[in-house]
């Protein structure tokens, strides 16, 4: 929960380490108190600082939360990514690889609990769109170095790729089913889809 602070004296800090601060107040706030009940007011007391100096970095609290959105799509696409673009590994073993993070998923990126509260539901749908919109042009990359390599050929890579990354936030917002199911049934869907759309190259 938000800390009580008895700081009388504002501190001096850094511009972009106290930018990071008012983001990272404001989740914390989001998540205990609601987004709709936390105002921009709210998160400069928190912080001990003044509401003018928390609009001089943020226009508005929607802007805030978006730009915490933002930070949070790129955080959860930098570990993806280090799987897809590791030049050691082929595209089975990455997907293998991505499906067995997903089983052992924890809340090790920053404001984990807030997108996953069951009362957020609409904007982890949103998250996960925006995900799938920054993955999609690498895992058509890897998916047709793969066909390259493997003599193979998809006749329509585009929509394939749009099944293998926006047909999954269905499944993923199932909070009722456990990751380990959930991650199984999303990777056999994608092999059967995978087998049935890569042919011979002749």
């Amino acid at each position: 929960m938000p800390r009580e602070r008895n700081i009388s004296k504002r501190e001096i800090k850094d511009p972009q380490i106290r930018k990071q601060e008012i983001l990272d107040t404001a989740m914390t706030l989001f998540t205990y108190q609601g987004y709709e009940q936390t105002s921009m007011r709210d998160i400069a007391k928190e912080i001990n600082v003044s509401l003018g100096l928390c609009y001089r970095y943020f226009d508005s609290k929607q802007v805030l939360f978006q730009e915490a959105m933002n930070q949070y799509v790129e955080n959860c696409c930098a570990l993806f990514l280090s799987v897809l673009q590791n030049p050691n590994k082929n595209l089975l073993e990455k997907i293998e690889i991505l499906f067995q993070m997903m089983i052992q998923e924890k809340d090790i990126h920053q404001y984990h609990h807030f997108f996953h509260q069951p009362e957020n539901k609409n904007l982890h749908d949103e998250l996960s769109m925006r995900i799938c919109q920054h993955l999609s042009p690498i895992i058509l990359e890897e998916v047709q170095k793969y066909c390259l390599d493997n003599h193979l050929k998809i006749n329509h890579p585009d929509y394939l790729i749009q099944f293998l990354t926006y047909g999954q936030i269905g499944l993923l917002s199932h909070t009722d089913m456990p990751n380990l199911e959930i991650a199984q049934s999303m990777k056999n869907y994608m092999m059967i889809l995978l087998k049935h759309e890569m042919n011979p190259d002749n």
